[in-house]
């Protein structure tokens, strides 16, 4: 009879965690319940939203590659601006820039180098060889509106920590660019 007593015991205590345990789990997913239907392709929302395109613009369809004199002029602007210490990790449509294009950002009293030589992690930019502190700067999504005009993209983020995102109406003075407006600018 003794031996009833430490079953009966033994299962009420099993039966017990089982079911405080059971209810502590998270449910499935709906996509994961048996006899479901397969899931739908709705949309995704991000959060935050990105912020709305100011009115009577339009997004590009298809970008085209940045010209290089723009490129230049809109990347010497930002080196200037960056304080000396830091270091500038340039790209231009998603690529490490040109030799010509470095050649013409580079400074005597700052350090500029291509995007493939530093790393973005969450801790912050820094450049490879050196471990210094780094901005990541790219010029892309270049969409031309008119013959002259066009619209760009500017982004300087130190990966993880800031970011400052840039849409510029830009238009040619023969072979030169000059930036016209900021259509669009977002710090986070």
């Amino acid at each position: 009879m003794r031996w009833k007593t430490v079953v009966i015991f033994a299962l009420l205590i099993g039966v017990t965690l089982g079911a405080w345990t059971w209810r502590s789990l998270p449910a499935l997913p709906r996509s994961m319940m048996v006899g479901t239907p397969p899931p739908t392709a709705e949309p995704i929302m991000v959060w935050p939203p990105p912020p709305p395109e100011p009115p009577g613009t339009k997004s590009c369809a298809s970008p085209t590659p940045t010209p290089e004199a723009l490129a230049t002029m809109l990347l010497s602007q930002e080196v200037q601006k960056v304080e000396k210490s830091i270091v500038l990790c340039v790209a231009v449509d998603g690529q490490d820039v040109t030799p010509a294009i470095l050649s013409a950002i580079q400074t005597k009293d700052r350090s500029v180098v291509r995007d493939s030589e530093c790393v973005a992690k969450m801790s912050g930019s820094y450049q490879k060889k050196t471990h210094h502190k780094a901005i990541l700067v790219s010029v892309e999504s270049f969409c031309p509106t008119t013959p002259d005009n066009a619209d760009v993209d500017l982004n300087l983020y130190h990966a993880g920590l800031w970011a400052i995102f840039k849409t510029l109406e830009v238009r040619r003075n023969g072979d030169a660019w000059v930036v016209v407006r900021v259509k669009r600018h977002v710090e986070a």
